[in-house]
């Protein structure tokens, strides 16, 4: 059954994990919530499997290169690596809905390259599919055509959305804001619990 809802579109409608990454192929920025402990807690679409594929309408490229999708990602308090699991163990292993905000070290990750991206809705950790075809262009001009402005050009760790710049120079124009307030209010549109928490720099609209 479902457990999952998109707070932007389907909000009365609950999904499947796999289900409501399929409804977002084509639009990465919608904040989800899922149902735990009697209350929806806001997760990622990247914690539920989705990545955000360019060039093929939002389908992964035959091209591009594979990645494992069971990652090995630092412990969360200690700041170790954790233990790879073994082939038994990811043949065995079956990460439902109840897995994802939980401790375990391994979570379930699409392939592609982790960017965050800034939106006008908050800042967004996105896994990014490049195409990979004969011809393709490189990665900051796949970026750009999908409205993206990477911050750097080969190995791009940070991004902008082209409506975000847009906002920032009307806020700037217009309200006077500074990069600091600014930056302020994403982390807070991104997580109004815990703004605090967002690892971000306001340097990135000085």
């Amino acid at each position: 059954y479902g457990s999952v809802r998109c707070t932007e579109c389907d909000c009365d409608r609950l999904y499947c994990g796999q289900c409501i990454v399929l409804r977002h192929k084509q639009l990465p920025y919608h904040r989800m919530e899922i149902w735990r402990q009697r209350r929806f807690i806001q997760v990622s679409l990247s914690k539920l499997g989705y990545a955000y594929y360019l060039g093929h309408h939002g389908d992964r490229c035959p091209d591009m290169q594979t990645v494992d999708r069971l990652r090995l990602r630092k412990g969360r308090h200690t700041g170790t690596e954790v233990r790879a699991p073994s082939r038994e163990e990811r043949a065995s292993s079956v990460l439902s809905d109840a897995t994802l905000l939980d401790e375990d070290p391994v979570e379930r990750v699409p392939d592609g390259h982790l960017i965050q991206i800034a939106h006008v809705n908050g800042f967004h950790d996105l896994y990014v599919g490049y195409c990979g075809c004969p011809g393709a262009a490189d990665k900051f001009t796949q970026l750009l055509r999908a409205r993206i402005f990477a911050g750097s050009v080969n190995q791009p760790q940070t991004a902008y959305t082209l409506p975000l710049l847009n906002l920032w120079h009307k806020s700037a124009l217009e309200a006077t804001i500074n990069a600091y307030d600014f930056n302020k209010i994403l982390c807070r549109l991104t997580d109004d619990d815990f703004p605090a928490e967002i690892k971000v720099s306001y340097s990135y609209f000085s």
